[in-house]
């Protein structure tokens, strides 16, 4: 560590009152957490604050992980960064005031943005970006985000622009499976068929049911028996749309009546009880929380992300009947393959922990480019 004095940073997020909303209804509540909780163990780092938006007293992040709820108007008289993520919270008046005193405004980039917005201008989305006039003295964009943002980010809020290590940790995981008091680690399903359950959430293009539905179709047709049904979670809502009836009946899997639309649910709520399997489909979103449950907690991930092609069950971006196949080999001899990658899984997910010393070192490189 230099001479420099250690710093104070703050990570803006919503303020709510339920906690269960706020870490699992999507994935920024987790990467505030997992952020707040990688910097905590950075030397350069003096503390680490929730700041509220809007102002509250409490924060369900803080509250979770013992971290200090303040203000706006408190973080730029007082820290020495302000991260936002999720939400844009600074107005240029604090800005402003924040600068003039030394303070620096990062902008994280936790979400695929530009794609958002291509779907928000065709009217697909409610979504368009906001962005801040004065801009950011940095943005950090996570490396699954990185190619279809780069230049967007890079044109319209800092020249400053890096990558940012995936965060992930099971704290999240495992502080929700003591309240549900049941075991989700793996075991050996009692009969031979899986229920398979697709987590996707089907809100824009990047993560649909679809290539997971076709894989499972293709698999259901080549080893019908291995198959009992397939759960589309996130899909209750858009079940009666004529393409999504359509869709359905043009496969077996829906002839057969063995595709359940559902509403959301947390992996660690159905996992071992009416899933225990899962396949997924992503689209320039390469690295998502729910890979990293499923595979953490032992259970078969049928996936097509190239980040990880090693571990799970991979198929190629967009072939589903490539799918089909892994599915098929995978979930038939399930027991034997994870044994074999449990090493592989190991490392995997030891690249994005907080806990890693380069993920770490990164972080503080990131620090330092920010205060000059």
């Amino acid at each position: 560590m230099s001479n420099r004095a250690r710093i104070k940073i703050g990570i803006t997020a919503i303020a709510e009152a339920d906690e269960h909303h706020t870490l699992w209804a999507n994935g920024v509540g987790q990467n505030i957490a997992y952020l707040a909780l990688l910097l905590q163990r950075l030397d350069i780092v003096d503390s680490v604050y929730i700041i509220s938006c809007p102002d509250s007293d409490t924060n369900p992040i803080s509250k979770i992980f013992g971290l200090k709820t303040i203000g706006m108007d408190y973080a730029i008289a007082n820290l020495d960064i302000v991260i936002e993520m999720g939400i844009r919270a600074a107005q240029p008046h604090q800005i402003e005031a924040l600068r003039k005193r030394g303070g620096k405004t990062v902008t994280y980039i936790a979400g695929n943005t530009m794609v958002m917005n291509l779907e928000g201008l065709a009217g697909r989305t409610e979504f368009t970006d906001w962005v801040n006039p004065l801009g950011w003295d940095a943005a950090w964009v996570t490396p699954q985000h990185w190619h279809t943002n780069r230049a967007y980010i890079t044109l319209t809020r800092s020249k400053n622009t890096s990558i940012a290590p995936h965060l992930w940790d099971p704290v999240c995981l495992n502080q929700s499976a003591f309240e549900t008091s049941r075991n989700i680690f793996y075991k050996t399903p009692d009969e031979k068929s899986w229920s398979l359950g697709c987590f996707d959430p089907n809100v824009n293009v990047v993560k649909t049911f679809h290539l997971p539905l076709l894989a499972t179709e293709n698999a259901y047709r080549q080893c019908p028996d291995l198959i009992d049904k397939i759960t589309l979670f996130c899909a209750k809502k858009i079940e009666s749309t004529v393409h999504v009836r359509e869709f359905f009946a043009s496969l077996n899997l829906g002839r057969d009546n063995k595709i359940v639309p559902e509403s959301r649910w947390r992996l660690l709520d159905m996992i071992g009880k009416r899933v225990n399997a899962v396949v997924a489909h992503q689209w320039q979103n390469n690295l998502n929380y729910v890979y990293w449950e499923v595979l953490y907690l032992g259970w078969p991930l049928i996936h097509n992300s190239t980040e990880f092609a090693d571990v799970g069950y991979y198929f190629p971006e967009f072939d589903p009947i490539k799918g089909g196949e892994a599915m098929c080999e995978g979930l038939e001899n399930h027991d034997e393959l994870r044994v074999k990658q449990a090493d592989a899984i190991r490392q995997t997910l030891w690249r994005f922990s907080i806990e890693n010393p380069k993920v770490q070192a990164r972080y503080t490189e990131l620090i330092e480019e920010v205060l000059g």
